[in-house]
């Protein structure tokens, strides 16, 4: 199975820094899996940047929630056997 780490951000600030810091928030989940023993070629970090926002809303708390990280545990064919 594979791990796609993703990281976002909120839509303060410049888009392009943005990027860069849901770039960065991914790879830090990264780092912090790899200390639990999560081999690093199962790991697909991946910035999102402003693109999947959980709040639209312009306040506080909206920006808040849209700064995160999460990750989605991707099994493959084999996983639980053959297709039905």
């Amino acid at each position: 199975s594979r791990i796609t780490i993703k990281g976002h951000a909120d839509r303060q600030g410049a888009e392009e820094l943005n990027q860069k810091l849901s770039d960065r928030r991914a790879k830090v989940i990264k780092e912090y899996l790899l200390k639990y023993g999560i081999e690093a070629e199962r790991m697909d970090p991946v910035g999102y940047g402003e693109a999947e926002p959980l709040d639209d809303a312009d306040h506080v708390t909206a920006y808040k929630k849209n700064r995160r990280g999460d990750f989605n545990i991707n099994y493959g064919p084999s996983a639980f056997g053959p297709s039905k």
